[in-house]
């Protein structure tokens, strides 16, 4: 296998696994924390949909993948439109999602439907979300960091305007950026974007490391909050070897 296949290969699994992740989960979304130990390993209906459904987050990061293709980068506009234009069709989708679009929608830019939804939610605007599609935008970018960064954030601030929300994003970004590009150790990966952030978003270099030392009983799977979710991210991805772990 050449290496520009190789490449293909861990780029189509990152988005593969995106989608099994999503339809594992699906059934539990909004759950809460109570849902945690009963996850079943399998696929399940849920919300009338047949077993293996995926929710907004995949309809949301395919939409991200062709807006890229289209423009040939990453259009904050674009983006906005295609989302916003997903209307009737969006799965399972949050507060702070259905707010933002339902103003794109009405007319509104996308940095001004994302500030006005976070004030409207009284500065609350860091779901993790803004995590859950960005693995379209490292694929398009995995070669330039900096600009790595710069689409990263601004595709989590399409719905996400909170500044925390937008740092995990970059960093989760990061990290698959620096596994599509051959690093064979996660926990190098992991490490470096922790240094990474240590300066920039110490709040997310923290969640990092958290996630790289916790024990399953400290972590909080059930919550919505970013840096929560991370962590959990971080842990399972050490602690499995196969989708089902």
């Amino acid at each position: 296998m050449s290496e520009e296949e190789r490449l293909k290969d861990r780029a189509a699994g990152c988005m593969l696994g995106l989608a099994i992740g999503d339809a594992l989960g699906a059934p539990y979304e909004f759950a809460g924390e109570g849902a945690a130990g009963a996850v079943a390993m399998r696929f399940l209906e849920w919300g009338g949909l047949p077993a293996g459904s995926y929710t907004d987050d995949t309809q949301m990061s395919i939409a991200t993948a062709e807006s890229i293709l289209a423009c040939g980068k990453l259009d904050v506009e674009d983006l906005a439109r295609r989302f916003a234009g997903m209307a009737g069709e969006i799965r399972g989708i949050g507060t702070t999602t259905r707010l933002v679009l339902e103003k794109i929608r009405g007319g509104a830019s996308a940095q001004h439907a994302a500030e006005a939804t976070h004030l409207e939610l009284g500065g609350k605007s860091a779901g993790n979300g803004a995590i859950m599609r960005i693995a379209p935008v490292a694929v398009a970018y995995w070669m330039d960091i900096p600009a790595l960064d710069a689409a990263a954030r601004a595709a989590a601030g399409i719905v996400h305007y909170d500044k925390v929300a937008q740092d995990a994003a970059t960093a989760v970004a990061q990290v698959l950026a620096f596994l599509l590009s051959g690093a064979t150790r996660i926990e190098q990966a992991l490490a470096t974007a922790e240094v990474l952030f240590m300066e920039k978003g110490r709040e997310v270099a923290l969640a990092l490391r958290d996630g790289a030392t916790a024990r399953a009983g400290e972590l909080k799977p059930g919550s919505a909050y970013v840096l929560d979710t991370l962590a959990c991210v971080v842990w399972a991805l050490l602690e499995g070897e196969s989708y089902e772990e």
